[in-house]
This record gives C-alpha cells, sequence and structure tokens, in this order.
C-alpha cells in the first residue's frame, strides 16, 4: 500500500512539472532587470533620457523592449526599485491593440500611443518585432496579447504610405541615444539637405537675376530666354529634390 501511494506521489509530481514546462515553452526571451514604473505583463517599453518608461509614441525609435515577467531566462538584481524584467529579443507575448488594423500572423508590430499597448504597423518605421498570432478582435478598443517575435529594428518595407524626410527627422529628434554610427548618419543626412537648399536658392536667385538682364538687353527674343529659365530651374529643382532623396536613404536605410 505505501508503495503504491509512493508511486501515485511521483506520477503526480511528473504531472505537475510536464504542465509548468508546457506553460513556459512559448516563451524563448532572456529578460533583465530595469526600473520600471506601472509595469504591467507584456508592455511596450521605450528608453528615455531619465531611464525606460511605457511607450506613449507609435513608431517610436526608442522602442527597447517588453516586460517579460516570466522569460525564459532571467538576470535579475533585487536590489532595484520598482523592479521589471524587460526582454529585448526572443518570443515574448505582447499587449496588443487592433486600433491601426486588424493582426495576422507575420505582420510587423510596433508601438502605439496607447501607453505601454503595441499595434499593428502599416508604414515605415520602428518596429518590436513580428506578430506570431492573429488578433481581431470586433472591438478595435479591445487590448489583447499575442506572442511576438521580438527583433526591434527600424523597417523600410512599406511602399504604399512611406515615412516622409520631414516625419523620419522628427522621429530622429526623439531618440534620446544616438549610437556613433547613428549620430553620423542623422549629421550626414542633415548636412546634405541644409545644401541641398543653400544651393537650390543661390543658384534660383542667379537664375533670376541673369533672366531679368537678359530681357532689358534683349526684348525681342525675351521667349527663349523665359524657356532657357524654366529649363534652369527645372534642372535646379530636380537637383535639391534628389538631395533630399538622398538624405532620406540615409536616414532609413
Amino acid at each position: 500500500m505505501r508503495k503504491i501511494f509512493l508511486s501515485l506521489i511521483l506520477i503526480v509530481s511528473f504531472l505537475t512539472q510536464e504542465k509548468i514546462v508546457n506553460a513556459q515553452i512559448d516563451s524563448s526571451d532572456i529578460a533583465k532587470s530595469f526600473s520600471l514604473e506601472n509595469s504591467v505583463e507584456g508592455s511596450v517599453v521605450c528608453s528615455s533620457q531619465t531611464g525606460l518608461a511605457l511607450c506613449t509614441k507609435a513608431y517610436s525609435p526608442s522602442i527597447y523592449g517588453v516586460v517579460s515577467s516570466l522569460p525564459a531566462v532571467a538576470i535579475r538584481d533585487r536590489n532595484i526599485d520598482n523592479e521589471a524584467l524587460i526582454a529585448e529579443g526572443g518570443t515574448v507575448a505582447v499587449r496588443i491593440s487592433s486600433k491601426n488594423g486588424n493582426i495576422n500572423e507575420g505582420d510587423f508590430i510596433t508601438s502605439s500611443d496607447i501607453e505601454g499597448v503595441a499595434q499593428k504597423a502599416t508604414k515605415n518605421g520602428y518596429v518590436l518585432g513580428t506578430a506570431l498570432e492573429p488578433f481581431q478582435p470586433a472591438n478595435s478598443d479591445e487590448i489583447g496579447s499575442i506572442l511576438v517575435s521580438v527583433h526591434i529594428h527600424p523597417e523600410t518595407s512599406f511602399t504604399d504610405e512611406g515615412s516622409n524626410l520631414l516625419e523620419t527627422l522628427e522621429q530622429a529628434l526623439t531618440i534620446p541615444i544616438l549610437t556613433p554610427l547613428a549620430a553620423l548618419r542623422y549629421l550626414l543626412a542633415s548636412l546634405i539637405v541644409t545644401l541641398s537648399f543653400v544651393i537650390g536658392f543661390i543658384y534660383f536667385g542667379k537664375v533670376l537675376k541673369i533672366t531679368v538682364e537678359n530681357i532689358a538687353r534683349n526684348p525681342s527674343v525675351k521667349i527663349i530666354i523665359y524657356l532657357t529659365s524654366v529649363v534652369s530651374l527645372v534642372i535646379i529643382s530636380a537637383a535639391v529634390f534628389a538631395g533630399l532623396y538622398l538624405a532620406y536613404l540615409i536616414l532609413v536605410l
């Protein structure tokens, strides 16, 4: 009787351990301790000059990771105030909203203007990762949770509604801490934009001045002078836009 009782205990223990393993099997992230107020499991976290906080901006270039209370591996520091485990990569359960459209498996996921909640990415910008599950609630205001393969990076594959240069520069200004390479890219892009406009205005002024002088000297050929000036202005405009496009490529590629 005693042997049967011990056998039952061993079987129950084995089944319990198996359930615990299965409960963790969806997670493949490594999380580290950080100080974070109002942390909720699955919340999207952004970096700032004062530390980490829940993201409140769509396509935020400062996306840092996701709150993961039950990661596959945890590196903890219990001396930190308001300790929260943050995963920077791997497979993580993420809080999600369909306010930017229903999510299908394989869709890119990014931050949203709802604090700590992710959404579907539909244009170029920084993304959190790729959805591993669909999320298609009847109510777009509903907040759910799906597994996401977290890989934070700038995404430039969207063509229907691409980011413009001003929007990209605006995102750049919100990055609290730039790596040397990123800082060089933004500096170079800013320099190209500035030179494009300066050179464009200088040559525009010269063409306008020459046009007025030539018309004053030879009124009989003013049509030819006008056409020549228009061609010159078109070339100058094309050069300016080429500079802007080059700056855009430097930022997003």
